[in-house]
């Protein structure tokens, strides 16, 4: 009995651990976990066009835009091959100076479904009524955050910048880990892609 209860008690720490060290964003307050793709990254390049990038990364062969995502400000999606990480490909590229890589993550249900969560610079806070102008400033110039705009329910939408020592998702989690806020996300584009149903009876069944 006395062993079975110590292995219960290692599977648990394990298990803890493990996802004491995995990325998670909140959601309704509570934390959603969540792994990191290896092989995607939204970059900003601001300083070439997309046929410059397409050219260079056509020379390395191992990396291609997946998708523009904001072209006003040069944001893409990058995708490497399974088995090569695209951070590891971008080292390698001279050329290519990226003045911010934000990595993309996923989560699978137990069905096989999976989300894809794509975010950029930017995050939306709700703080909480009582607090005060002057701690959210305090709170910005603390974490290198710079406001883009907010409106009379005490929401902002904030932006990460070369300053700060965290990622957007990090970031997010940050403000809302603070206590001062009722809510904080990453700004989220969500590609959810249904597993394949290798059955060619299945469009038959009603």
């Amino acid at each position: 009995m006395k062993t079975r209860i110590y292995c219960i008690l290692i599977c648990f720490l394990l298990t803890a651990t493990v996802l004491n060290g995995q990325d998670y964003l909140y959601s309704k307050s509570r934390k959603f976990y969540i792994n990191k793709y290896d092989n995607f990254a939204v970059v900003q390049i601001p300083d070439k066009n997309e046929f410059e990038i397409k050219q260079t990364l056509a020379q390395k062969n191992t990396i291609h835009i997946e998708q523009v995502l904001r072209f006003e400000r040069k944001f893409y999606l990058l995708k490497s091959p399974k088995g090569k990480s695209v951070y590891s490909e971008l080292k390698q590229l001279d050329s290519i100076n990226a003045s911010c890589i934000i990595p993309t993550y996923f989560t699978a249900n137990a069905y096989g479904d999976t989300s894809q969560f794509i975010m950029f610079d930017e995050f939306r806070v709700r703080f909480k009524h009582n607090v005060s102008k002057d701690e959210i400033n305090e709170l910005n110039s603390k974490w290198g955050v710079e406001i883009l705009r907010f409106n009379q329910y005490d929401t902002y939408t904030l932006r990460v910048t070369e300053e700060s020592p965290y990622n957007t998702l990090e970031m997010a989690n940050q403000y809302f880990e603070s206590d001062l806020t009722v809510w904080a996300q990453p700004n989220l584009l969500v590609d959810v892609k249904p597993q394949s149903i290798e059955d060619p009876l299945f469009d038959d069944q009603d």
